[in-house]
Formats: structure tokens, C-alpha cells, sequence
């Protein structure tokens, strides 16, 4: 397990891409905190991955502050820090974000060929 002990935040998770980062993140041993803005696609997303113990589900908007904070803080409860972050369908989010994210030590910037921005923390 490549990713066991690893934090990373997943911004978007509905029916399709990040449900599967989610998925394959957590079966490499990662601790996942996943985000969608509403609290039943969440229940759907925890039955689907069988409600693991290393799972954090947060309904938030991450393109607002308030939204963000909301995702930061518990985060910060869960789990000791944050090692990557995947963004999916969020726009406005890498904006809102951008600041908290600037506060992590990212060490670099990728975008996906779906134009998805997802920072990678080293």
C-alpha cells in the first residue's frame, strides 16, 4: 500500500471521477476526505465505498470561503495535515482554496488532461 498513512483531500466527489479517485486512493491505503456539496450524494458515495474508517465525508461548497474553511477545519480534526488534493468539477474552488492551500506546503501544480486542477503536496 503506496499511499498508507497519506492524507489527501478530494474536492468534487459525485457519481463518476471522484468517487473513483476516492475508491482507488483508499484501496492504495490513503486516508480520503471527500467533498461534495450535498449531503445525500455523500451517503451514496459512503455506501459505495463501504463507509471505511479512513473515510472523512464533508458536504461544503469549496468555491466559497465559508465552504472552504468548513473543509479545512475538519480536515484539520481528522487527520494530521494534508498530503494532495485532487479538485473535480468545482469551479471557482481552486480560488476559494488557494489561500488555505497556499498555508500546506505544496510543492507543485498539476492539470490533468481534463483540465481538472489537482496540486500534489511532497
Amino acid at each position: 500500500m503506496r499511499l498508507s498513512g497519506k492524507n489527501i483531500l478530494v474536492v468534487g466527489v459525485g457519481p463518476g471521477l471522484g468517487t473513483a479517485t476516492a475508491y482507488m486512493l483508499l484501496k492504495d491505503g490513503a486516508n480520503v476526505a471527500a467533498v461534495a456539496r450535498k449531503e445525500e450524494r455523500l451517503e451514496k458515495v459512503k455506501e459505495t465505498l463501504s463507509d471505511p474508517a479512513n473515510l472523512l465525508c464533508i458536504a461544503a461548497d469549496a468555491s466559497s470561503m465559508e465552504g472552504a474553511q468548513k473543509i479545512t477545519k475538519a480536515v484539520a480534526e481528522k487527520f494530521d495535515g494534508v498530503d494532495g488534493i485532487a479538485l473535480y468539477g468545482y469551479p471557482g474552488a481552486q480560488d476559494s482554496l488557494n489561500e488555505l492551500i497556499e498555508s500546506w506546503t505544496c510543492g507543485r501544480y498539476l492539470e490533468n488532461w481534463l483540465g481538472d486542477a489537482v496540486y500534489v503536496i511532497t
